[in-house]
């Protein structure tokens, strides 16, 4: 069924599995757990990183305890016969240490030229070739193979992140520095920090190079997907996946919205939102689950804004040990089946939208209104700067622009051309005097330096 995805009653179950869960993993066990919890998708580890099958693509590291018989092909098969969307999770952040033995030019490099492996998978580069060619034909082999309804990429950025939770610094591997040159002229930064805040020109060079690169690639992978099969969805273009979590180390207090605020940026946007409450306590801290009332919580939040849930774990459903949560979002999932034509089809009175910069967890500025009209109970939607031209075709009295000090020139153009019609801005910013045509949108002409 071609474009399947839009206005899909999200119920997903997301298994996260372990190396060695694929020795034990129970086709027809896995099916029945997804239907008791009543989920209508699932999403399952298939390969990049670690492949979960006899992979034919050179230099796909197989799980060395993949079982005898393929229980993905049996899995994939029995959740078509059961209606249930089967999404692959793919990872190309890291490589086995057995792989970068022979590509060393595939790894991510830190600053002095050293490699980064983190329990004897590496750190890949999206300049490299693991995360092109090789990327590519993974994925291909499994469309081709087990006819999957979606595709996942996990971590498909450059963000390099340890298990201390300590982010490390741009790539400095030759792929990278090379390139870098070539369209800058200049040396790649050591250090890779928000460009607003810093004066180094070379900073702000290499976050517009950073998203070049990760738009190449999506729209390389989502050109080839849509070649093999127009059908497969692929996320972040088809639909959003977006997490609701905590960390250990997180500062407080933590942001109690963030999954109502995901499913209305999603839907803001236009696109199919997948909300997903993350059973474990965090990235550092995987085996540890946090309270059965949080992940309600958040999982209420998502269906109460009209955005599909997500049920996150570690493992497979069967052998997780702690379960307590189990009953509680089993009755959210079932409340969402059978309301499923009204939370899908469903859509948004609110006459308040508000603008934020990224799919992200808000900055300070963009929670702090977000509370407010949510505590003020002032219905409002969500969405981005990229998506607000076509946003204004909507009905608003009021645009919110927290901490917004600038916007493109379409985006001040039609906002302007919303104001004369009656609508009213309110930003909340300190404006540059530069940025003269969004002053006057805001009817402040000429002022000083900065107000």
């Amino acid at each position: 069924m071609a474009r399947w995805w839009e206005n899909y009653p999200w119920r997903v179950i997301q298994t996260n599995m372990r190396e060695c869960d694929i020795s034990t993993l129970d086709p027809k066990r896995f099916v029945e757990d997804l239907l008791s919890f009543n989920a209508n998708a699932v999403l399952v580890s298939f390969g990049g990183t670690l492949a979960n099958y006899s992979s034919a693509v050179v230099d796909h590291y197989i799980n060395p305890a993949l079982p005898e018989k393929d229980v993905l092909k049996e899995l994939v098969e029995l959740c078509h016969e059961n209606n249930i969307k089967v999404i692959a999770r793919t990872d190309f952040s890291k490589m086995h240490e057995s792989v970068f033995k022979y590509h060393p030019d595939w790894a991510y490099r830190e600053g002095e030229g050293k490699e980064l492996n983190i329990n004897s998978y590496v750190c890949t580069c999206q300049n490299g070739g693991f995360q092109q060619q090789f990327m590519d034909s993974v994925i291909e082999e499994i469309i081709r193979r087990y006819h999957v309804d979606g595709i996942y990429c996990n971590m498909g950025s450059f963000m390099v992140v340890d298990y201390n939770i300590k982010l490390h610094g741009p790539c400095q591997c030759e792929n990278c520095r090379r390139l870098f040159k070539e369209q800058t002229g200049m040396d790649l930064p050591l250090k890779d920090v928000p460009f607003a805040s810093v004066k180094d020109p070379a900073v702000a060079a290499y976050q517009k190079f950073k998203g070049a690169v990760m738009a190449a690639q999506k729209k390389r992978v989502q050109m080839l997907i849509k070649k093999l099969d127009p059908s497969v969805a692929y996320c972040s273009v088809d639909y959003v996946r977006q997490e609701t979590n905590t960390e250990p180390g997180r500062a407080l207090p933590h942001w109690q919205y963030q999954s109502a605020s995901n499913a209305r940026a999603i839907r803001g946007c236009s696109k199919s939102a997948d909300c997903a409450s993350v059973d474990f306590l965090g990235f550092s801290a995987r085996e540890t689950t946090v309270t059965p009332a949080l992940q309600q919580y958040r999982l209420w939040q998502a269906l109460a804004n009209y955005g599909g849930i997500d049920y996150f774990v570690m493992g497979t459903l069967d052998n997780k040990r702690d379960k307590r949560a189990y009953d509680g979002i089993k009755k959210i999932f079932a409340f969402a089946k059978e309301h499923e034509e009204l939370l899908s089809t469903s859509s948004s009175a609110a006459d308040v939208l508000l603008v934020r910069s990224s799919y992200q967890i808000p900055d300070p500025e963009e929670r702090g209104w977000i509370r407010a009209l949510t505590e003020l109970h002032i219905p409002f939607d969500e969405t981005l700067t990229t998506s607000l031209v076509e946003k204004l075709k909507g009905e608003y009295r009021l645009i919110v622009l927290p901490n917004k000090a600038s916007l493109p020139p379409q985006v001040t153009e039609a906002l302007s051309s919303y104001v004369k019609k009656g609508a009213a801005v309110l930003c909340s910013a300190k404006v540059p005097a530069r940025d003269q045509a969004f002053l006057n949108l805001l009817g402040l002409g000429s002022v000083g330096p900065e107000t």
